[in-house]
């Protein structure tokens, strides 16, 4: 979410919908992946539509983190489909 977006409040000082969604978002994000390592929780976050910022953000990590841990884990799959 943009910094414009989460600050986007409607008159009243409420969340929009949008804003709301997103909340809703990460915290099925967050639940789905609560019990998995940190591996594990980026490649099922990115899996369901998270962008790497998002990815960070949420799991309270730095992107370059969430790109090396994305980028390995493609690197290991690709692998293992030459090995077929």
């Amino acid at each position: 979410m943009s910094p414009n977006a989460r600050n986007a409040h409607n008159q009243n000082g409420d969340h929009t919908l949008g804003e709301k969604l997103g909340l809703i978002a990460n915290l099925l994000g967050l639940l789905a992946t609560k019990d998995m390592n940190d591996g594990d929780k980026i490649g099922t976050l990115e899996a369901a539509g998270f962008r790497n910022v998002e990815i960070a953000r949420l799991l309270g990590k730095k992107r370059t983190i969430v790109d090396v841990v994305l980028s390995q884990r493609r690197a290991r799959e690709r692998k293992k489909k030459r090995r077929k």
